[in-house]
């Protein structure tokens, strides 16, 4: 054994030998401690998981009874809308009723007198309030053949220009439908006469 390359070769498989065997030593105390990280990690995950059900349990409650005011306070609304609805449906009978009067048309002195005055509506009406010359101008427009020209000659004077129901509605802040009715009308009281 007196060559050197001899010696080298045992040094190198004892080395090779330990190399093997610290790993193995090693490597079961880590197999022994990573079930215990798992568990730890686990139970960390199942407490994160406990508190954001109850942070959202929380929540859900909370929606719930805002969702929960929120509808009554849509019913109350909704009993409000239909109380007032039922008290114009007869106000409304009412006045269809008083119009019937021998000349055809209700006097404006018999509406004024059951129209009440801004100041002194009704609280818990519409708001809703029918004057006496809007209720006397439909009973003078059968009497008059241009009367609904000559109330609203600008709409007029617009439309024979050529202007579209949008364009007159919109120059003179009315709705389109309204300014169709207008057109209605007189189309009506010009066959009429």
């Amino acid at each position: 054994m007196d060559q050197p390359w001899i010696y080298l070769v045992l040094v190198g498989i004892a080395i090779i030998v330990m190399a093997r065997s610290l790993p193995q030593q090693t490597g079961s105390g880590q197999q022994e401690s990573l079930p215990k990280e798992i568990e730890e990690t686990l139970t960390l995950f199942a407490a994160e998981m406990e508190q954001d059900n109850e942070k959202l349990l929380q929540t859900i409650a909370g929606t719930k009874s805002e969702q929960q005011q929120h509808i009554r306070d849509l019913q109350l609304k909704l009993e409000q809308l239909q109380a007032s609805h039922a008290k114009l449906e007869s106000k409304v009978e009412y006045l269809t009723g008083r119009m019937d009067t021998p000349e055809g048309i209700a006097s404006p002195a018999m509406l004024a007198r059951e129209t009440p005055a801004p100041g002194n509506a009704d609280p818990n009406s519409s708001g809703m309030v029918i004057h006496a010359a809007d209720a006397a101008g439909s009973g003078a427009e059968d009497k008059q053949p241009d009367a609904i020209r000559t109330r609203y000659a600008e709409l007029f004077a617009l439309r024979e220009q050529g202007k579209s129901v949008e364009n007159i509605a919109r120059k003179l802040g009315m709705n389109k439908g309204e300014v169709d009715l207008i057109i209605q009308l007189a189309k009506r009281e010009e066959s009429a006469s």
